[in-house]
């Protein structure tokens, strides 16, 4: 059974695509001042809390999974020969970032993700 209304599932989806309280009500074709009382709803707050829990697991799921990826790239890169010059080296340097980047992000989601859970079992406890 769906405890949203019609109105309070178009907010919670433009919510969770948009980067703005603005943006999330022209695109729901509600008012901002409506989608502030949605936040202000417990049921609302627990469904958008459920759903960007969703995406962020979702994300972290993605970044972890190409970790090995990354690394495998930075790997060739160490074992690259030396002499490479111009074009293959700059490739190689854009590689190289990107990869470290990945890296930085996955383990970034990971603190993340650990954080949320953490902070939602506090949550629970003083419920």
């Amino acid at each position: 059974m769906n405890e949203l209304t019609r109105n309070q599932s178009k907010a919670l989806a433009a919510l969770l695509a948009n980067s703005s309280i603005s943006a999330a009500a022209k695109e729901a074709g509600l008012t901002r001042t409506t989608i502030h009382a949605y936040l202000k709803d417990d049921t609302f707050k627990k469904k958008l809390r459920e759903e960007q829990d969703a995406i962020l697991l979702s994300t972290t799921s993605a970044l972890i999974g190409l970790a090995e990826e990354a690394v495998g790239v930075i790997v060739d890169i160490l074992r690259a020969d030396n002499s490479i010059t111009g074009g293959v080296r700059s490739t190689l340097a854009l590689k190289l970032r990107a990869a470290q980047a990945w890296l930085d992000n996955a383990r970034k989601a990971v603190e993340l993700d650990d954080l949320v859970k953490r902070v939602s079992d506090i949550e629970g406890k003083l419920s």
